[in-house]
């Protein structure tokens, strides 16, 4: 019924549980996911209605985001 704020392994695995408390009749779960190169934060996206300058996600980059 919800889903869960952003997920981070800093390591090469990742083990997620998921259960069902069988309120809902679904078929399944769904789940992206994206791997980042080490050292980089990933790309945050864009804010709604807002621009952003830069496009570097490694340490020390630096990106402005204005609304």
């Amino acid at each position: 019924s919800f889903v869960p704020d952003l997920i981070v392994s800093m390591s090469s695995q990742m083990w997620l549980h998921l259960q069902t408390d069988e309120s809902v009749g679904s078929v399944g779960f769904k789940v992206n996911y994206k791997e980042i190169e080490k050292e980089s934060c990933g790309d945050p996206g864009t804010p709604l209605y807002g621009i952003r300058e830069g496009d570097g996600f490694s340490n020390r980059d630096v990106l402005r985001f204005e609304c």
